[in-house]
């Protein structure tokens, strides 16, 4: 990929200073209303305010756009941001390859864990991009003797094009918005994408509703963490990403809305944690108290070394 593709700001057209906003008044995850401010600007140095809630230590943006304003964002501008930030061209043709990878090291690890007894899988891939991930699932699974029917759910209608053309079936829209529990799946994938939601947890309840008995839930998290270890607080914080999760606020969360933790993973781009799930009764989340406090205190060492 050329390492000299360079735009400005300017070029990609977006002003986020003039999008309308909302205030989080509460977090998603916990509920606490209890939140401190630790950083107003992001990596692509937008004037975006992000709090770190003190209950749990999931990391939100307030304000933040509002659904239409962030639909829009990814139809318009989520790619050409991106590539501005990486200076290199990112969009539909140059992420596939990567997806590819990521999708085989992905079914290679989940592939021990699906149920003999089923003779056709439904598989629903919530933000699924150009649906290279379930192409490579509806093929290995094929290959294994399973029927598949395989669904894409993206806000990008021009990302949902390729995967049309693969013949997987397509709906346009943030899973916020769609009715997803009203229909019955085998395999849920949240690759890459709980960051990006809206409303963390009225998805994963969703999703709960949607499966089947025995039917597995895949999710991975941008371990917030190890990436403000590396880069800085700036650099971890992304408009695209309302929320940033660490494992030992995403573990709880998902333990509380009705899941058990099969198998966890640290896929190998090292970022990401790859957690398999399995309904299970709801419980109530029991978050680390120090968690949120090792992370301020985190955050405020990575800042005074920037200084």
């Amino acid at each position: 990929m050329s390492q000299d593709f360079n735009i400005t700001l300017g070029d990609i057209g977006f002003d986020y200073t003039s999008q309308v906003k909302e205030h989080v008044s509460r977090c998603n995850v916990c509920g606490s209303s209890r939140s401190i401010v630790i950083s107003r600007k992001d990596r692509y140095g937008l004037d975006v305010s992000a709090c770190l809630c003190l209950g749990c230590g999931l990391v939100y943006l307030s304000p933040r756009m509002t659904v239409e304003g962030y639909r829009v964002f990814y139809q318009k501008y989520y790619r050409p941001l991106v590539s501005y930030y990486l200076k290199q061209k990112i969009d539909t043709a140059t992420i596939i390859a990567g997806q590819r990878q990521y999708a085989r090291e992905l079914f290679g690890w989940i592939e021990r864990y699906l149920s003999p007894s089923k003779d056709v899988l439904e598989i629903l891939d919530v933000g699924g991009s150009t649906g290279v991930v379930t192409k490579v699932f509806k093929e290995n699974l094929e290959a294994l003797g399973f029927s598949v029917k395989a669904t894409v759910i993206d806000p990008s209608p021009e990302e949902l094009a390729v995967a049309k053309m693969s013949g997987l079936e397509t709906i346009e829209g943030l899973v916020e918005e769609k009715n997803i529990h009203k229909r019955r799946w085998d395999i849920v994938l949240l690759c890459q994408t709980i960051d990006h939601l809206m409303d963390v947890a009225k998805t994963i309840i969703a999703i709960r509703s949607s499966l089947r008995e025995r039917s597995l839930f895949f999710v991975d998290i941008v371990d917030w963490e190890y990436v403000v270890r590396r880069k800085g607080v700036q650099d971890s914080l992304k408009i695209d990403h309302p929320f940033n999760f660490t494992r030992q606020t995403a573990i709880p969360f998902l333990e509380g809305k009705g899941f058990r933790i099969v198998s966890e993973s640290v896929l190998s781009d090292g970022h990401l944690i790859g957690l398999l799930c399995a309904k299970a009764e709801e419980r109530p989340s029991s978050f680390s108290p120090g968690h949120a406090e090792f992370l301020l205190s985190l955050i405020r060492e990575k800042q005074a070394l920037s200084q």
